[in-house]
């Protein structure tokens, strides 16, 4: 045991040591940008009444951002507040659960845990150590319905994936409640509250008619579900036969997890309620890259809540040995994405928005007018303190339709300084035509997103200076 609890120190002195050093050298992106210039350039109530609803995501990221803006933390250290949150959460995996150690020792380098939920300064990082706490006091839930009820309002204030967790957790207490004659004045106070939480968080983020956020809701489908496992757990990006091959190890794995942790029908409803759910979640709605590491996660968790229950009768079999191979199969090729993105981040640029920053304030560009032409422009934007651009109405970009075009139209009129984000040119290729090489000097700041080791699409920021402006020498 003395040595379990060394060696489980070493792990997370060495996770924090690998996630501050790539934090340290990690450029953020126009999507963390997003959130921080939306928290630091909107009131509680303007969240709450019109920027969410455009935006797409509950409001506690937000509010936490906002609380650290209070004291003037600077954005260039936005890396630290994710790496506390899912460190406090691989923190609780490592010395709280009674999972396998090859579960406690290998999950924190897979590559959400090690790379995309502890580095990037998004809503994301904060489900991990969440669903941790709710697996720590998973046992003792009705004796400690307070704390357990707070956890699951926050659990539904993350994400919307993380919302249809916290619901399906919110039917199991209803249920557990009625189940163990503890219908009394606190746990139909305490239900209710998180109802009440929960309607108003739906009620936040409906969809508004003019949202243009790319996000639909529709039916899931099996070969759905099975393109988002494959997403999840491997790394294909088109439809091929090869997915059912890989979702059949998937399947395997899943079935070995049950087998394996749930003892009786209740614990059998509520792993396949779980993970069920947020597989339907995100075959219907919305399953980018980053989205699929909730897949692993609600995995991880069922187990780990159903391995406290039963840690004591779980005996090692074939079972535990197919579970622990397929396990196995899956953190290496995780660790691999890992180990190929850190390495990424630390020799190549993330994202050219910080080296264009420190471009236009060197030679104090800012002053002049300035325009901004695509999304991801934005990720200058939180290096200053106010809305650089003149054809922004405000810092963030706001999901409207009518804001895009207005945008483009308020950039007609060419300002000395253009800033343009490479991969939307296309839209503004009649603008850019107009940005001769005799007018116009083009300074371009690389920046490449990589993820699960692979090279997604360029964030180049290209910055267009007129002619007869003094740059100091760039390279």
């Amino acid at each position: 045991m003395k040595f379990e609890k060394i060696f489980s120190i070493i792990i997370f002195v060495l996770w924090i040591i690998i996630s501050l050093t790539v934090g340290i050298n990690h450029e953020a992106w126009a999507d963390e940008a997003q959130s921080w210039l939306i928290a630091r350039d909107s009131s509680v109530f303007e969240l709450i009444s019109d920027v969410l609803k455009y935006d797409g995501h509950p409001i506690l990221w937000y509010l936490i951002l906002k609380f650290l803006q209070i004291f003037h933390f600077p954005y260039k250290f936005l890396f630290i507040i994710p790496i506390l949150f899912t460190g406090f959460g691989v923190f609780l995996l490592l010395f709280k659960s009674k999972l396998p150690l090859y579960i406690k020792y290998l999950f924190p380098f897979t590559f959400f845990i090690a790379y995309q939920y502890a580095i990037f300064g998004r809503n994301y990082s904060l489900a991990f150590p969440i669903l941790a706490l709710i697996a720590v006091i998973f046992k003792q839930r009705l004796d400690k319905m307070g704390y357990y009820a707070f956890l699951l309002i926050l659990l539904s204030n993350v994400s919307a994936h993380c919302y249809v967790l916290a619901f399906i957790l919110l039917l199991f207490l209803i249920y557990d409640v009625i189940k163990n004659k503890l219908v009394n004045l606190k746990s139909i106070s305490l239900i209710t509250a998180i109802i009440t939480v929960m309607l108003l968080t739906a009620l936040m983020l409906i969809k508004p008619q003019d949202g243009s956020f790319p996000v639909s809701l529709h039916m899931p489908t099996f070969i759905g579900i099975i393109i988002v496992c494959v997403k999840g757990f491997f790394n294909l990006t088109y439809f091929s036969y090869d997915y059912f091959i890989k979702f059949s190890f998937i399947l395997i794995l899943y079935i070995l997890s049950f087998m394996l942790y749930c003892k009786n029908l209740y614990q059998f409803i509520f792993a396949l309620s779980l993970n069920l759910g947020i597989l339907l979640v995100l075959a219907s709605v919305y399953a980018n890259y980053w989205h699929c590491g909730y897949i692993i996660l609600t995995l991880i968790f069922t187990i780990w809540i159903l391995n406290e229950e039963n840690h004591e009768i779980i005996k090692y079999n074939y079972t535990n040995v197919l579970f622990t191979t397929c396990f196995l199969v899956m953190a290496f090729i995780q660790i691999n994405w890992s180990l190929k993105c850190i390495c990424f981040d630390l020799f190549h640029r993330f994202s050219g928005s910080y080296e264009a920053y420190q471009f236009i304030k060197e030679n104090n560009l800012d002053k002049y007018d300035m325009v901004g032409l695509g999304f991801r422009t934005i990720a200058i934007q939180p290096y200053f303190k106010h809305n650089i651009y003149k054809n922004f109405d405000q810092s963030y970009w706001k999901w409207q339709y009518g804001a895009e075009e207005k945008v483009y139209k308020n950039a007609i009129n060419l300002a000395p300084i253009v800033v343009v984000d490479v991969v939307e040119m296309k839209k503004y290729q009649d603008i850019i035509e107009n940005l001769t090489d005799e007018e116009y000097n083009l300074y371009n700041f690389n920046g490449k997103l990589c993820s699960k080791g692979e090279i997604k699409e360029p964030t180049d920021i290209l910055i267009f200076v007129k002619k007869g402006i003094l740059i100091k020498e760039h390279t």
